[in-house]
């Protein structure tokens, strides 16, 4: 009978200690909750899980020379060429031609290339 107590009071005093070290919940600085996973006990030892070490692929964007925009045309020359809203440049559309900047979109990405940096631009 007291091994059976004392079995009893073993097994839930491990259990609630392997219950706060399998998922323990930080708050970060933008109040978001994150899951942090300790590793099981039940694993043989030394064992490793496989890591995805797959690369995403995305080209590399184009360089931005020019901007023309007027009333009538809107065109970016992007690698030595010129283009137009719609077409496309090193794997990316673009979807919009403005003064300041060219969007380009790729896999329902946006990005904004832009002819100078926010240091270099000239105030009006």
């Amino acid at each position: 009978m007291v091994k059976y107590i004392i079995s009893i009071l073993i097994f839930s005093f491990s259990s609630a200690a392997f219950a706060e070290n399998v998922v323990s919940l930080s708050t970060e600085e933008n109040n978001v909750e994150k899951a942090k996973i300790v590793s099981d006990p039940t694993l043989p030892l030394g064992y490793k899980a496989k890591v995805n070490n797959k690369k995403v692929y995305r080209p590399r964007l184009p360089v931005l020379q020019s901007i023309i925009v007027d009333k009538r045309t809107q065109r970016a020359v992007m690698n030595n060429k010129s283009y137009e809203v719609g077409q496309k440049v090193g794997g990316y559309e673009i979807s919009r031609i403005e003064k300041e900047a060219v969007y380009l979109t790729y896999r329902s990405k946006i990005y904004a290339v832009s002819l100078y940096s926010n240091s270099e631009r000239f105030s009006q």
